[in-house]
Parts: C-alpha cells; sequence; structure tokens
C-alpha cells in the first residue's frame, strides 16, 4: 500500500491538484510535472513549473492535513516512507508516554511505527478563500 502524505495548501486549477504561493494580487501555481508548459506553466527551474492565475480562475482552495490513529491516540502523520509512517501528537503526555512516543520539544511526541500498526489513515480537508466543502467530503479515508 502507498499513499501521499498531504500536509499543505492545496488549489485545483482545471481539475489538477496543486500547491501555491499566495502573493498579494495573485496565486503562483507550482507543479513539478513538465507537461504543465502546455497549459500556460513556465519553468522555473530544472523540476519546477509556475503559473500565475487568480482566485476566481480556480476549481476549489482547501488546506489538506494527513492524520492516523494508532491505538487510541489520533496523531498527525509526518511523512511516510518504506512501510514506516512518522506520526506526530501533542495532547496528551501520558498517552504519548505510555506508547512509547519520543519526546521531540516542548509538548510534542513523535513515533514511527509500521503502516500495519495503523488502525486508519484520512486526509482532512479545510476550505479556503471562501470555496465550500461539503461536511461528508470534508474527510476522506485511505485504504489500507
Amino acid at each position: 500500500m502507498n499513499f501521499k502524505v498531504k500536509n499543505d495548501f492545496f488549489v485545483v486549477f482545471q481539475g489538477v491538484e496543486y500547491t501555491f504561493v499566495d502573493r498579494e494580487s495573485h496565486l503562483l501555481l507550482v507543479s513539478k510535472d513538465p507537461h504543465d508548459l502546455a497549459n500556460g506553466f513556465e519553468a522555473y527551474n530544472e523540476t519546477k513549473y509556475i503559473r500565475q492565475v487568480q482566485v476566481s480562475e480556480l476549481d476549489a482552495a482547501y488546506h489538506c492535513t494527513t492524520h492516523a490513529r494508532y491505538k487510541e491516540i489520533i496523531c498527525s502523520v509526518t511523512s511516510f516512507e518504506n512501510g514506516q509512517i512518522e506520526l506526530y501528537y501533542v495532547l496528551d503526555y501520558e498517552k504519548a508516554k505510555s506508547h512509547d512516543f519520543t519526546h521531540e520539544d516542548r509538548n510534542e511526541y513523535v513515533k514511527k511505527v509500521s503502516l500495519s500498526e495503523v488502525e486508519s489513515i484520512w486526509y482532512r480537508y479545510d476550505p479556503m478563500f471562501n470555496f465550500e466543502i461539503p461536511d461528508e467530503q470534508r474527510i476522506q479515508k485511505i485504504e489500507l
């Protein structure tokens, strides 16, 4: 099983999801796909392509975060590599300690676990720029 950790701000432009940089007068879409050069993007460097758009041109805009349930703890997912998920937890020192999380910083705990140890994983979408996302679409479960 493979999935992408998504913890960033995104827009959907012409049906494609992009990260972006918010400028005062416009948004700067960022792509890593050279095929986007045919869709009005310009080469920024050898691996990134950019396009300036207005919010009114977007299909959607949102902040997406990746979460997982590990035992009874709901955590943020910060990375997924080689079948290992890095979990980030901030709420309860006793729970973090009882599940062998490592103290990272003040009230912040991390732990790498195997994908098979995680009960569920999901994306949470929070709309931006006055776009709407129906409540039933704000949480999207990732099939394990």
